[in-house]
C-alpha cells in the first residue's frame, strides 16, 4: 500500500504530484498535492507535463513506481512535471490521455497531449519525456 502521509513520504526528495492526497493545498517540496487531478486545469499551466497512469491492484505499476519516481529527480528533467493518477479514480483525465492499458505514461506539452502508450519500460519513457523536456 502507498504510504503518502506519513513523515517518511514528506521527507523524501520527490518531485511528483500525487493524485491520492486528501483534498488539500498541502504543500511539500513547492509542489501541490490534490485528490482528484484534473487534466485540464494541469494543461493551462502550459509546461511539459508527465503522467503516470495506475491502480491500486496494477502490479506492473507498482513496479513502475521507483523507476517513475527516480526519473523525477534527474536533473536533466527539472523543468518536467510529474504526476500519478489513479485511472479508476479520474475517468476525465484517463479519457483526455487515451488511456487503454496500465501503467499508462502521457506526455503533454504545450496544453497538448504529445504522446502516450502503456508501458513499464524505462528507456520508452526517458524518450517520451525528452521530447518535451527541451
Amino acid at each position: 500500500s502507498h504510504d503518502t502521509l506519513g513523515p517518511k513520504f514528506e521527507k523524501s526528495k520527490t518531485t511528483i504530484d500525487l493524485c491520492l492526497l486528501p483534498l488539500t493545498k498541502e504543500k511539500y517540496h513547492g509542489r501541490r498535492n490534490v485528490k482528484r487531478c484534473f487534466i485540464s486545469e494541469l494543461l493551462k499551466e502550459g509546461g511539459p507535463i508527465s503522467v503516470k497512469f495506475y491502480a491500486d491492484w496494477c502490479g506492473s505499476c507498482k513496479l513502475f513506481s521507483p523507476k517513475f519516481r527516480r526519473m523525477s529527480e534527474d536533473e536533466a528533467f527539472s523543468g518536467v512535471r510529474f504526476v500519478e493518477i489513479n485511472a479508476e479514480e479520474n475517468a476525465e483525465s484517463r479519457r483526455l490521455a487515451g488511456v487503454d492499458n496500465l501503467p499508462f505514461i502521457a506526455v503533454f506539452h504545450q496544453g497538448s497531449l504529445v504522446q502516450g502508450i502503456a508501458t513499464s519500460k524505462e528507456e520508452k519513457v526517458i524518450e517520451m519525456i525528452n521530447q518535451i523536456a527541451q
